[in-house]
């Protein structure tokens, strides 16, 4: 039986030893060069860059892993060691393609700020999960997974690592990224009309204008499926609409739109047209469902009878909802934030509390007086010369109070709730987790009968 540290030293790669390679791979060789990659990488990447981290943190995992291999072999010898190895060699594999991937996406992405932030959440939401395919890539580098490109790409000579270089980038990083439209961030496929996209306008729909744009139902031309097509104004800012793109892509969560696909829809007069197609399509939205006459909210939700306590669980959760999705976005972008994003962030939390809070005014009106509550409530800053709410606070929490009679504990919770959102000092309002939380106990209590004992949360 072979010495286990004779072993570890110098020993072919299971695709090598099958076909009878007579260079040994050096894994002591292959450690030291990860080593070298991770320091290069430390002072090439850009230190004001969201990607440089989890560029570091790849490179840092690559090593650890051809690290672990070593000791693996130095301490194991056995008839089985070859399978062991090849399932190790793959690991190590999968983290050295997976580098080379992130390192191109950095390359091509450079960019540092918010953008630069939405950047690092792609990458580690499509590339660094262990379940990513680097099938393609893999094949371009050959058996052996392109262990001698790792150590060449580290070697010594400039002339020999810029060849090896170039080859990687044009024969195998390039076209990788060129066949896999799916890992550019912010992606808008261009069309040159309507017709040719997969969505079918002709159903008709009830279209829904806002500011800067509209939303229309659209059907998928092969699943038949119902999906929301979301069409800017010509006049809006592309920049921003592609960081919504961004955020879209990024987001995964039940209570937040799915990104399909955007499109750019080009024209003879220049005047291209850009869409988003997002799932699923609500035929009845929670705006419809604010400002519908009360026979039209009844015939779309059945459910709902003012002042029912079975109206007011639904309702509870629906708020918990919203909330659990504002609470999902704020964590999802709080990593990646440079320092002096994190304290404009910080400001930018209590101004969604309060946003969220007037909603769950409007609901809270609703669910107790139906369209009379909401528009009276509407009425108490839209008729006085703001037409604000932090214009009109006190009109509006004075309106909200007469609607929404205090006839039971769980009442008087979630008045206490709004109140505590639209605090106007915005240091002393109720923080994103103490609103979820107090949500999340006003339906535990309503749904165990009468709402007895419901606590808020700070």
């Amino acid at each position: 039986m072979a010495h286990p540290r004779r072993v570890g030293a110098s020993i072919r790669a299971p695709q090598q030893a099958r076909r009878g390679s007579r260079e040994p791979l050096d894994l002591r060789e292959l450690a030291e060069a990860c080593r070298r990659l991770e320091a290069l990488k430390r002072a090439a990447a850009s230190p004001t860059s969201p990607l440089s981290t989890p560029l570091h943190q790849q490179a840092k995992t690559l090593q650890d892993a051809v690290c672990c291999h070593l000791n693996f072999t130095q301490e194991r010898a056995s008839a089985d060691l070859l399978a062991d190895l090849e399932a190790h060699l793959s690991a190590v594999q999968q983290h050295f393609l997976r580098f080379l991937i992130l390192e191109e996406f950095h390359t091509r992405n450079p960019e540092t700020g918010r953008v630069g932030g939405l950047n690092a959440l792609f990458a580690s939401r499509f590339i660094l999960q262990e379940n990513f395919d680097t099938g393609s890539m893999s094949a371009s580098m050959g058996p052996g997974g392109g262990f001698r490109h790792m150590m060449d790409v580290i070697n010594p000579s400039p002339s020999q690592t810029r060849a090896v270089r170039h080859f990687i980038k044009r024969h195998i990083q390039t076209p990788f990224f060129d066949a896999n439209t799916r890992l550019h961030p912010r992606y808008v496929q261009t069309y040159k009309k309507m017709e040719d996209t997969r969505y079918d306008q002709s159903s008709a729909s009830t279209i829904s204008t806002g500011s800067f744009a509209s939303v229309r139902m659209v059907k998928h031309t092969g699943t038949q499926e119902e999906l929301a097509l979301k069409t800017f104004d010509r006049k809006s800012d592309r920049a921003q609409i592609r960081y919504e793109i961004g955020i879209l892509q990024v987001c995964d969560h039940p209570n937040i739109l799915k990104l399909v696909e955007a499109i750019l829809v080009s024209t003879e007069d220049g005047k291209d047209t850009m869409s988003i197609v997002m799932r699923p399509w609500a035929p009845f939205t929670l705006r419809e469902f604010l400002e519908s006459s009360d026979k039209e909210r009844k015939d779309e939700c059945p459910w709902f009878r003012p002042g029912s306590p079975q109206s007011d669980l639904c309702v509870y959760k629906i708020m918990q909802q919203l909330a659990d999705a504002v609470v999902y976005l704020h964590r999802l972008t709080y990593e990646y934030l440079a320092p002096e994003q994190v304290s404009k962030k910080a400001s930018g939390l209590p101004a969604d509390v309060w946003q969220l809070g007037c909603c769950f005014a409007m609901l809270l009106a609703v669910s107790k007086a139906g369209t009379l509550g909401f528009k009276r409530l509407w009425d108490s800053f839209c008729l006085t010369g703001s037409c604000q709410i932090a214009g009109e606070h006190g009109h509006f929490m004075k309106s909200f109070g007469e609607i929404y009679l205090l006839r039971s504990r769980a009442d008087c919770v979630a008045y206490s709730l709004v109140s505590s959102m639209l605090n106007q000092n915005d240091k002393a309002r109720i923080n994103i987790e103490g609103v979820l939380a107090s949500v999340e106990d006003l339906i535990r209590q309503a749904s165990e009968g009468g709402g007895r004992g419901v606590t808020m949360a700070g």
